[in-house]
């Protein structure tokens, strides 16, 4: 998988159906990268998750025109077969094995989730979570738009699957404001959706993800890296207007 990584060249916008398509792609997105569950293996044996994908996949301007994401929609079709003829909780134990192996350790993870690592300022020293100027740009990014993570103190702020919630959120408060007819908050929610997809997960999100896709033992994981990267590119490269 080679994802190009550069700053986004315009700005997503369009009507609300298309925002909240968006605002479900970042969520969507977010999930595969935190902590498996079981409800996330129901979903993935029932075809439920797959069709959330593909939902996604319809509402996302140039989203159809994607050919990895038509091939991962394929892949997440036999990955659900296989689900659906086994043990949920011997696939939930796999998938949490390979989890911790790939994000948590024991030991330094396989992948490391965190932008920190793959920031400009990051070269061969070691820095330190929470305090890297990564993480502290996406923190105050965070506190500027009124948001306060409940887990602040256990969890860097810059996990990947964090920034995507908060893009969902920046989402969310766009919609909200559309549907006031507050068109100025709208544009101002916007302006903060698209600084944060340009000073952040649009600069790295391609390296980590390939190092995901690379670096996973579970097909599972592999898939859902293709999924992520390839969903977000079309986002990125989506018309200002939708």
């Amino acid at each position: 998988m080679n994802v190009e990584t550069t700053p986004l060249n315009a700005q997503p916008g369009g009507p609300p159906e298309t925002l909240q398509a968006r605002a479900n792609l970042y969520a969507l997105v977010a999930r595969g990268f935190f902590d498996p569950t079981a409800e996330l293996v129901a979903s993935l044996a029932d075809g439920s998750l797959r069709a959330e994908v593909a939902a996604v996949v319809a509402g996302v301007p140039l989203a159809a025109e994607s050919p990895t994401l038509h091939q991962t929609l394929e892949s997440l079709d036999a990955l659900a077969a296989e689900a659906a003829s086994r043990d949920p909780d011997a696939t939930l134990h796999e998938l949490k094995v390979e989890f911790a192996r790939l994000f948590l350790g024991p030991g330094r993870p396989a992948v490391l989730p965190y932008e920190t690592f793959y920031g400009r300022q990051y070269k061969d020293s070691s820095p330190t979570l929470m305090l890297s100027p990564e993480a502290e740009s996406v923190g105050q990014a965070y506190r500027q738009a009124g948001v306060a993570l409940a887990n602040a103190k256990n969890e860097p702020t810059d996990h990947f699957a964090t920034e995507c919630e908060f893009v969902y959120y920046l989402c969310t408060q766009e919609l909200a404001s559309m549907a006031r007819d507050d068109q100025a908050t709208a544009a101002l929610w916007q302006a903060k959706r698209v600084a944060f997809l340009d000073d952040h997960l649009a600069r790295w999100y391609g390296r980590f993800l390939t190092a995901v896709e690379e670096g996973a033992r579970a097909e599972f994981y592999r898939v859902w890296a293709r999924l992520a990267a390839a969903l977000i590119a079309v986002d990125l490269l989506s018309p200002a207007k939708g």
